[in-house]
């Protein structure tokens, strides 16, 4: 089990990943349960959220962990992942950066959609969305966004 747990971890969970590198049949054989899989994506989820709070790179943190997040449907990480959006550490990033980091979290609530309520986010997305509009983000990227708050959260329209 040490090793499937390894592989597990190594892959964020992610079983394309593991056969993109040709190790999927060798993690398969040893037949991990998927409770124990959910157990360890809860660890992984928990890890990356952590890590965003001393992160360097906060771009590759914040999608590691809302792809994570994406795998389990924990609406507690997701809680997490909102507050994270008016810490210090993102609001003190360029502009570029937090728009990253707002664009990347409104793509996991769409994902998430069956998931989360997107009602209980509406007031801060529509925030977002305005702040965005009055940066110097480009044209495509407030199109995108206004596409995504419109069309795919119904009510936040």
């Amino acid at each position: 089990m040490d090793r499937a747990e390894y592989l597990f971890f190594t892959y964020n969970g992610n079983h394309y990943y593991m056969a993109n590198d040709g190790v999927y049949e060798e993690y398969k054989s040893y037949n991990i349960p998927k409770e124990q899989e959910s157990i360890w994506l809860t660890e992984i989820n928990s890890s990356a959220i952590r890590n965003l709070s001393d992160s360097s790179d906060i771009k590759i943190d914040f999608t590691k962990a809302c792809s994570s997040v994406r795998k389990t449907k924990n609406v507690s990480d997701i809680d997490c992942l909102f507050d994270f959006l008016f810490s210090e550490q993102v609001s003190n990033q360029p502009e570029n950066v937090r728009r990253y980091v707002y664009e990347t979290f409104l793509e996991m609530l769409i994902y998430l959609d069956d998931t989360v309520s997107a009602e209980k986010y509406k007031n801060t997305l529509n925030s977002l969305f305005i702040e965005l509009k009055n940066s110097s983000a480009d044209a495509e990227n407030i199109r995108r966004i206004e596409y995504i708050l419109n069309n795919s959260f119904k009510e936040l329209g």
